[in-house]
């Protein structure tokens, strides 16, 4: 039986038959219209209406379809759309994966070895928290009873941010810097991000969007969340493509009336009648919490939020891979209390439980595309780790003591469309010094730490590869005794690593037989690095301090530029020593430098303490040569760890918490504007 066979067999069994509201002609032509303009995920042709059209009369007994069907052209069709969402389901190959399916495919949520165990009922999280609440509140809770005021004590680390071109043809065919990232294609949140026309800028607990067009710059649109206390502030955010994602921290105070009678420390006593209780006493205590909102910027004038997720826990860092956000934030042990994340708390199956721990790190992974949806959470209790996010992974790791020894504990957690789970658990010796000294290839985990050796009373250092299950596979030991890993950098099979006691040795080492690897070479200059950054394919940038061979005393911030084209002959092209300064910004935090071969600009600050002078300086590599470009006294800045520059096509700008100024890259960094925000 022909197509028009079947149809015109359709559409006699269809008279008399009523038609269901939302499949009437009007309704469904008002549909395809409204389709047509949101975002394209897949396509039908209308031969495939033509077939779906003739199940469903099929199905539901009978139904006109001649309606349905439009001319030999493509019709754009949305997930969000509920009365075709049945005909969506059948053809659509885009859609995000939900939390089931993934679990269905993968499996439930395993152990990471015996570091991290998977709760096995809520009563078992519940007798956790209880055990571990009294330490958390002894660790962190300071002061004396009987009167004393209590003092308590919070440290962060902030993130910065570093930029590094990455074209978009989208935005003119200009080119423009990128957030320097600690892993390639894994995005980091930041204070200030570009699209290439807008410049986005976190100031005064609010994002100011400035539109900007060769070196011109203007204020056309601002975003202000809305705070609930003088605490709350915005952290950082994602830029992408007609997206933003919005990063504030939240914090609720409160006092709690608690009983000092066991003889606890940390409170604030109750007076009464004008006398002090001794057994009765309020505890201050804050509570934390970290929003990400996403706004539609297409009209950067008038950005419109259109989703918002909450999660328990002060911000910590965050990641961006595709259209997925992991957020990571720490939650304080409370008493028969678990973290929520969306209003809702945390399943005890996706809970681990450490041997000990006294606070919880809290991961989330949320959809650009459903930004008021949570795709999965976990919770780890743990002491304190540190992060490393690959593409595929998340490895979590720190510092503890076997015996006598200090080793890196590390765990790794695979992510799966979202979906966050623990694979394996290792161990190595030594402790994990540089933020690029942890690195994830292929399937392995390259880790270099440094190692007190206790017989020799002096350092030494090591470099371990393991497998995508953190088995041992190889390791270089004793490296450069009495010395320690000030940074790291890995180029595919290659790493290079700076060492430091009196003198600055890079070494580089051959990883490329995992299971044997070997040091290549070793170059000694004065001075050292702590931050080293790839300059084209040949080529190795660092920034550190130039010292005093005699005595190590620091004499200024030296640039340096390593020739790697043979790695067992490294040899310095240039260094530059700038003797005025005594700090920078772009030795701890890698994303306040701008570092770019393909542009060949190389931009971050420096502080001199006398007088607490910050400057920005903007270099060139040209002709084996360092050349500097521009330095400029940054006066309004407060703060040398909230500095950005960043290029966008031919101009230079410069950003900060209050000012913005621009540069002509082609007229020698010319200044073209400048803008002030308060």
């Amino acid at each position: 039986m022909s197509e028009q066979d079947i149809l015109k067999k359709i559409k006699d069994s269809a008279d008399g038959v009523e038609i269901p509201e939302s499949l009437k002609p009007e309704k469904i032509e008002t549909m395809l219209k409204d389709n047509q303009r949101k975002e394209k995920r897949f396509r039908w042709k209308a031969s495939h209406l033509v077939t779906t059209a003739a199940v469903l009369a099929l199905l539901l007994g009978a139904l006109p379809v001649g309606l349905l069907l439009s001319s030999e052209k493509e019709i754009s069709e949305s997930a969000s759309t509920n009365e075709m969402s049945d005909v969506a389901e059948a053809v659509e190959v885009e859609e995000i994966k939900d939390l089931q399916e993934i679990t269905a495919e993968v499996g439930p949520k395993q152990d990471a070895g015996d570091m991290y165990l998977i709760a096995k009922s809520e009563e078992e999280v519940y007798t956790f928290l209880e055990e571990n609440y009294n330490e958390y509140r002894s660790r962190y809770i300071y002061g004396l009873t009987n009167g004393a005021v209590m003092e308590a004590a919070e440290g962060e680390a902030a993130d910065g941010t570093a930029l590094s071109a990455e074209p978009d043809e989208a935005a003119e065919k200009l080119s423009y810097s990128t957030t320097n990232l600690q892993m390639a294609g894994v995005d980091e949140s930041d204070i200030v991000k570009t699209n290439g026309t807008h410049i986005f800028v976190v100031a005064d607990d609010q994002i100011k969007i400035m539109e900007v067009s060769s070196g011109k710059m203007k204020q056309v649109g601002s975003i202000t969340p809305k705070f609930s206390s003088f605490t709350d502030r915005v952290q950082e955010m994602y830029v992408d493509d007609e997206k933003l994602m919005l990063i504030v921290q939240k914090c609720e105070e409160n006092m709690e009336k608690t009983s000092t009678a066991s003889g606890g420390s940390g409170y604030l006593p109750l007076q009464e009648t004008g006398e002090i209780c001794k057994d009765v006493a309020y505890l201050f205590d804050a509570s934390y919490s970290t929003i990400l909102y996403t706004y539609d910027i297409s009209n950067p004038a008038s950005p419109k939020q259109i989703g918002s997720i909450r999660q328990d826990g002060s911000y910590k860092t965050s990641r961006k891979i595709g259209d997925l956000v992991y957020l990571f934030t720490v939650d304080s042990i409370e008493k028969n209390t678990i973290p929520r994340v969306g209003d809702v708390a945390i399943p005890f199956d996706s809970i681990y439980l450490p041997r000990s721990g006294t606070q919880g790190l809290v991961i989330s992974s949320i959809s650009t595309k459903k930004p008021n949806e949570v795709v999965d959470n976990t919770l780890i209790f743990n002491d304190y780790v540190e992060i490393y996010v690959s593409s595929n992974a998340i490895y979590l790791y720190n510092s503890n003591y076997t015996g006598e020894q200090e080793v890196t504990e590390i765990a790794k957690f695979s992510l799966n469309n979202g979906r966050i789970s623990a694979t394996a658990a290792a161990t190595v010796p030594g402790t994990v010094r540089d933020t690029f000294a942890i690195n994830e290839s292929g399937n392995e985990l390259r880790v270099l730490t440094t190692l007190w050796d206790s017989d020799a009373r002096a350092n030494t250092n090591q470099l371990f590869i393991l497998d995508q299950n953190l088995n041992p596979e190889g390791s270089i030991k004793n490296i450069a005794q009495g010395e320690q890993i000030y940074a790291a950098r890995y180029f595919g099979d290659l790493v290079y690593f700076i060492t430091y006691r009196n003198m600055d040795p890079l070494f580089v080492a051959d990883l490329s037989d995992s299971k044997n690897p070997k040091i290549l070479g070793e170059l000694e200059i004065t001075g050292y690095s702590d931050y080293l950054h790839p300059w084209g394919e040949d080529k190795l940038l660092g920034i550190g301090y130039e010292t005093d061979p005699k005595n190590s005393s620091r004499e200024g911030i030296k640039l340096v530029m390593f020739d790697i084209s043979n790695p067992g002959e490294l040899s310095i092209l240039d260094t530059v020593v700038l003797k005025n300064a005594d700090y920078s910004a772009a030795l701890y935090d890698y994303k306040s430098v701008l570092a770019d071969a393909g542009e060949n600009i190389i931009g971050f600050t420096t502080t001199r303490y006398n007088d607490y002078q910050i400057d920005y300086h903007v270099y060139s590599f040209e002709n084996g040569k360092f050349k500097e470009q521009l330095t400029f006294d940054v006066k309004r800045s407060r703060i040398e760890e909230d500095c950005r520059g960043l290029y966008i096509g031919d101009y230079f700008y410069f950003v900060n918490e209050v000012w913005m100024g621009s540069f002509d890259r082609k007229d020698g960094y010319k200044a073209v504007d400048e803008l002030e925000f308060y």
